[in-house]
This record gives C-alpha cells, structure tokens and sequence, in this order.
C-alpha cells in the first residue's frame, strides 16, 4: 500500500513537472513567435553643433567631436533596454588598419510599441603615436583636397558592441562596417597645421 502511495505522488510529482517544462516552453515560443525586429534609421554622421571650432589640433594628434542621430522604432509589446553601446573606429589605409576613435553611450530604453531618437557621440582620436609617418593624416588632407586634388569622402572602418536586454535575456551582438564622411576639416587650418609639423615639403605644399 505505501509502495502504491509513493508511486503515486511520484507520477504526479513527475506529470506537474512536465505540464509546467511544457508551459515554459509554450510561452517561449509563442513570445519569440511575437517578437518583430526593430526598425533603425542611423543619419549622416558629422560634426558636432561646435562645427569646426570644435576640432582639436594637438601637439600629438587631431581630435574631431562627431555625433550620429539614430532613430529606434520598437514594435513589440515589451520594452527593449540599451545597457551600453561602445565604438571602435579604425581607419583603412594600404592594408593595415589603425585605431583612429572610439565613442560609446549608455543607459537608454526602447518603450514599447514606441519611436525613440538619440545622439550618439563619438571622436576621431587620431595620434602621431600610431601614424609616425603621417601616412593617415596625408590621406586624409588628400581627401580634403588641400593636396591638389578634388575632394572626396572619408571611409572609417567601424565595430560596435552592443549591449542589450530583451524579457531579462542579455543580449550582445557585433556589429562592423564602415562609413564615410565629408571632410571635417576647415582647409586652411588643416593646411596650416601640417606646414607646422613641417610637411610642407612631403605635402607638396611649399
């Protein structure tokens, strides 16, 4: 008889452990049947509302504030939270490619069934350190055409980490590409800037 009773409770025990596995996984299913991929609208990158007085020439490199609107459109019923989004930028130049900026934003929520626009900040960081030769900022006073030539977009190398948390389920994808600006530079200061590191001659700017 208590042989009969414990098998008992155990096939119950065994049965409500399957009903509640069956449960989690119908309500898994059904959510990730219901999730729909947010709609994402990155703008132009440029300069910050500082334009061009903004930029930085330094005795050991050239910073340039830039800032991107993106715009997030969630359709789902739950939210989505942004913990951290960081930017690595490098920058492409005869097969190598040189650490050049970086930026990163934290803390923003995508409510649902909403449209959510913010700016990110980012830099060009560039340092002699990493360029001994002047080869990046010769190219990129080329592109600017200050060298002779006409002017041309500059191609930045990007990897983005995103951070994220969807139904308390951490999320981080990778994201690399590049993009292209127009030059940032105020010409005449740029010109002026490398006849002071003495380049005039490389430049042929003389």
């Amino acid at each position: 008889m208590k042989g009969g009773r414990v098998s008992c409770i155990g096939r119950f025990f065994c049965c409500t452990l399957m009903i509640a596995v069956f449960l989690i996984v119908s309500i898994v299913l059904a959510l990730a049947l219901w999730i729909r991929p947010p709609s994402i609208i990155i703008g132009s990158a440029g300069l910050t509302s500082a334009g061009t007085s903004g930029i930085q020439f330094q005795t050991s490199g050239i910073v340039v504030p830039l800032e991107v609107n993106i715009s997030v459109n969630n359709p789902d019923y739950f939210s989505v939270d942004l913990k951290q989004v960081t930017l690595d930028l490098t920058y492409p130049l005869d097969g190598n490619n040189t650490a050049i900026g970086n930026g990163s934003t934290s803390d923003i929520t995508f409510h649902s069934h909403s449209n959510t626009t913010f700016t990110f900040p980012f830099e060009i960081n560039y340092q002699f350190s990493t360029d001994p030769n002047y080869a990046i900022l010769l190219d990129m006073a080329s592109k600017c055409g200050i060298l002779g030539g006409s002017q041309s977009d500059i191609t930045i190398d990007y990897s983005i980490k995103v951070d994220l948390k969807v139904i308390l389920i951490p999320v981080s994808p990778t994201i690399s590409n590049s993009f292209s600006i127009s030059c940032p530079f105020d010409e005449s200061e740029l010109e002026d800037f490398i006849k002071s590191l003495g380049l005039s001659s490389i430049a042929g700017l003389l």
